[in-house]
């Protein structure tokens, strides 16, 4: 058994592209939900859960010196969100979503 709680949106390294309107898309970072898990009956140990955004593709990962909590500050950053109008969408709806303590978006 395996329950999990949604966590914080972040930056997660991506190494495969993804496909938006059959277009592959490559970036080093993608935007993704992390999860705490609440139940872990699997031993999941300290691999962090994480659901990249659009694609909702499921990863665990062991490494997690890559995860940067969601920041549009950055030049690459908010040219992957500009150049994708519909993660950019997709983004702004899970934020407006969030209760404002938890928006670290700027």
């Amino acid at each position: 058994d395996l329950l999990l709680l949604e966590g914080s949106l972040v930056w997660a390294p991506r190494k495969d592209p993804v496909y938006i309107l059959d277009t592959s898309v490559s970036v080093p970072h993608w935007p993704a939900l992390t999860f705490t898990p609440l139940v872990d009956k699997l031993g999941l140990g300290s691999m962090v859960p994480v659901e990249f955004i659009l694609d909702r593709d499921l990863r665990f990962l062991s490494d997690t010196s890559g995860l940067r909590l969601f920041q549009t500050g950055t030049e690459s950053q908010k040219m992957v969100l500009q150049e994708q109008p519909i993660l950019d969408d997709a983004v702004t709806a899970l934020l407006s979503d969030l209760p404002p303590q938890d928006r670290t978006s700027t």
